[in-house]
């Protein structure tokens, strides 16, 4: 979804935020951002606010879990019809049934067939908190801790309120159930910097990619059309998800924090 907040951190189309190249010298030697082996737990349940936060954020994760073995559940909270709020060419409805299959689509090429999706107004997460977190905690189930069981969520520090509204509640649920999870940035990457002191960027694990992780990603993205093209020539109808945004999602590892 294509907002921006109170303090102006993110846009669209027309602001590219962030060069990639920064993000590339700050963390793509490994000599300067040491690795961390992603270690696929028994069970993977990865959290989005908005359909297609979970194949930017941890794609290429996803698919080594599902490559290791792993049980792997994907758990949307949006219906996402809020993207292109003054669209003419699709109604809201439309969009919501357009994404929703975008997704479908995406967690197939990644292996993943189990999706659960809440239907949540886009946008409208933060006044239904309580609604969220119950969500969350039903999706972790009381059984997490018989299993290995790794929550991946947005991060509580990401700048769209939507995705923060859902990284809280999957740290409150998880906590409570004595589940693992960790939070992964979507909308950081355009706003923030390297070395951005209001980043806890110590407690950052960067997890390399296997060639055929970030292949798979590349085309679980392109699953997206009506996020990465244009729906028409209409100002209203630009890509939310343009060229400069996605290469800061392709980079050879992906990162999480917490």
């Amino acid at each position: 979804m294509t907002v921006t907040d109170s303090q102006g951190r993110f846009g669209g189309a027309d602001d590219h935020g962030t060069p990639v190249r920064l993000w590339a010298d700050a963390f793509d030697d490994p000599d300067r951002a040491p690795r961390s082996p992603f270690d696929p737990p028994e069970r993977l349940l990865v959290v989005g606010a908005h359909p297609d936060d979970e194949v930017l954020g941890v794609g290429g994760l996803m698919s080594q879990a599902v490559d290791a073995g792993t049980a792997a559940t994907v758990l949307c909270l949006s219906d996402g019809r809020g993207s292109h709020p003054d669209s003419t060419t699709v109604t809201p409805d439309q969009l919501a049934d357009i994404r929703l299959r975008e997704l479908r689509a995406a967690l197939t090429v990644l292996g993943v067939d189990d999706m659960v999706c809440a239907g949540l107004p886009d946008g409208g997460l933060t006044p239904l908190e309580s609604t969220v977190h119950e969500i969350i905690a039903a999706a972790i189930g009381s059984d997490s801790g018989a299993q290995h069981t790794l929550v991946l969520a947005p991060s509580g520090f990401d700048g769209h309120p939507d995705h923060e509204t859902v990284g809280r509640c999957a740290t409150r649920a998880a906590g409570a159930s004595g589940t693992s999870v960790a939070h992964y940035p979507i909308w950081l990457w355009h706003w923030s910097f390297p070395g951005d002191p209001d980043i806890p960027w110590s407690t950052m694990r960067l997890h390399p990619l296997r060639p055929a992780d970030l292949r798979r990603k590349r085309e679980a993205i392109a699953q997206f059309p009506s996020q990465t093209r244009q729906l028409s020539d209409a100002r209203a109808d630009r890509p939310v998800l343009p060229p400069a945004v996605l290469a800061r999602h392709l980079r050879p590892w992906e990162a999480l924090f917490g």
